[in-house]
């Protein structure tokens, strides 16, 4: 007889093939990963790599770079990107494209690949921030369609009406499985878009809301109430199901830390205190076998950088908080309890400072991350979102960036420019012009005249016209026309020793 048993916590961890590289570094598994590609061939590249040679993707990694021009005289010791620098993010029309990789996985041995249920309204999504400082803005519409950034409350949790890009999945082998990798595409030309749009208040969570109720909702109560729906484990019990005990003991314990409920301590809270009611129902009620919630919690606490994969070593002891156990709990005692503990909510005396206008920097000042998000809206009981950890910070590169790598743009000119070889090419660019427009032009045809400050007179019939040309003629005007404007205005500018830097190549006659 199959028995059910606690599905596993879920998180987002770096894309799989740089898990090598990045195990030793929890910082660096737990972000997704920012991926370079040159050529507008970048997702047939990153298919052909992951299907021969997965394991080359950590060559595909952002870094900062530069392409700019080695000055005259540097010696071999000059970099265009010395450490320290910053990651820039380049755009399209510089030929590079980047994308945000992850993976989904089950906190269990190996960490399999979890399968989003797209039937059941399951998405994978990421959001791009702003940052100020340590707070994110969130890239939101307002209610009038426009859209504008607004500081978060909660860096874990997607803001309302905050945009959601798309992630799509990519699977490839590896070793004897498959795995599923999820890319999404950066938006790194709205840059100016970004730049330009107004910072709005924070929100209402930031402003003074007490919003420490609905993170115990969605931290604890909502993982308490997934686990009681689950039928009772196994025995033995398997890795993961204890995993899962020991990650929910440590989010509780975790709670209750960062709001100053002090039950842990060597002082138990006096029968008058906020927080007597919760240590008397964590210390009366069974977590599993003979042991009490509130040694559970301590225990967890105590095995806290174990528990996290930060330091080695054995967890002991270790908890299953399976349904049986649980059922003794009652959770809206519980939370009760914990409102009381909670106290009133004292806003700050100052509300917290908006982030500040995000202004055209032609450096690119302002600073980006990345989140990956997994969301489940029809789920029962609701399961929160699974918003991963920020990428590494990065810089958007305006269109005229020194540091960007230039696409090179030839443009070929007719090889026959005699009158006998223009006329072979078709006139297949044509300008519309209306009655006005036309008498307008015909009134300036005569130079002479017009230097003397007198305009000709306009041609006598109100008729618009289509004017047919030929588009290699229209090119070679438009380059003697620029030729002639730059040699007059480099009276001013003095630009053409740098402007142009023409070879001779061999052309057939």
């Amino acid at each position: 007889m199959s028995v059910l048993t606690k599905p596993p916590p879920i998180q987002w961890v770096t894309a799989s093939p740089l898990w090598p590289a990045a195990s030793a570094h929890p910082p660096v598994m737990q972000s997704p990963a920012l991926l370079r590609f040159k050529g507008d061939s970048f997702m047939e590249d990153l298919i052909a790599l992951l299907q021969k040679t997965p394991q080359k993707l950590t060559d595909q990694a952002a870094q900062a770079e530069s392409f700019r021009v080695r000055p005259v005289g540097a010696d071999a010791t000059w970099e265009a990107a010395p450490k320290g620098t910053p990651l820039k993010l380049f755009q399209p029309v510089h030929g590079n494209f980047y994308l945000v990789a992850a993976n989904l996985v089950c906190r269990q041995a190996g960490l399999p690949d979890h399968t989003v249920n797209v039937g059941r309204g399951e998405k994978v999504q990421f959001v791009l921030r702003l940052l100020d400082g340590t707070t994110e803005s969130a890239w939101v519409t307002r209610d009038d369609g426009t859209k504008a950034w607004r500081p978060v409350s909660s860096a874990q949790a997607v803001a309302d009406k905050e945009d959601l890009l798309p992630l799509f999945p990519v699977r490839f082998p590896d070793g004897g499985r498959s795995r599923s990798l999820l890319v999404g595409l950066v938006p790194t030309s709205s840059r100016e878009t970004y730049q330009a749009a107004p910072t709005l208040a924070a929100d209402a969570a930031s402003q003074g809301e007490d919003v420490r109720r609905e993170e115990f909702k969605a931290r604890v109560r909502g993982a308490l109430e997934a686990l009681k729906a689950t039928a009772p484990n196994q025995v033995p019990l398997l890795p993961q199901e204890q995993e899962a005990s020991m990650f929910l003991l440590l989010d509780f314990a975790d709670f209750l830390v960062n709001h100053n409920i002090d039950v842990f301590g060597p002082t138990p809270p006096s029968p008058g205190a906020a927080a007597y009611e919760l240590y008397q129902l964590l210390r009366n009620t069974t977590a599993d076998g003979s042991t009490k919630w509130l040694q559970a919690l301590q225990d967890a606490w105590g095995q806290r950088h174990v528990i996290n994969g930060e330091q080695p070593g054995t967890l002991k002891p270790v908890y299953d908080l399976n349904n049986t156990h649980l059922a003794a709990l009652d959770l809206d005692a519980l939370e009760k309890a914990v409102v009381k503990a909670l106290g009133d909510y004292k806003p700050p005396q100052e509300p917290p400072k908006p982030a500040p206008l995000p202004k055209l920097d032609p450096a690119g000042g302002s600073f980006y991350v990345l989140r990956c998000v997994y969301r489940r809206p029809d789920c029962r009981p609701p399961h929160p979102d699974v918003v991963s950890q920020p990428t590494s910070p990065f810089l958007l590169a305006p269109f005229f960036d020194a540091d960007a790598p230039s696409r090179p743009i030839r443009i070929p000119l007719p090889q026959d420019t005699s009158i006998a070889g223009l006329r072979k090419f078709a006139k297949n660019v044509a300008f519309i012009t209306t009655g006005k427009l036309r008498g307008q032009v015909g009134s300036v045809s005569d130079l002479s005249k017009l230097i003397k400050g007198e305009a000709a007179d306009g041609p006598g019939f109100a008729l618009g016209e289509i004017c047919s040309f030929s588009l290699p003629i229209i090119t070679l005007c438009a380059m003697i026309v620029l030729i002639i404007f730059i040699i007059l205005l480099n009276i001013a500018f003095w630009w053409m020793p740098f402007f142009r830097l023409c070879f001779p190549i061999p052309v057939k006659k």
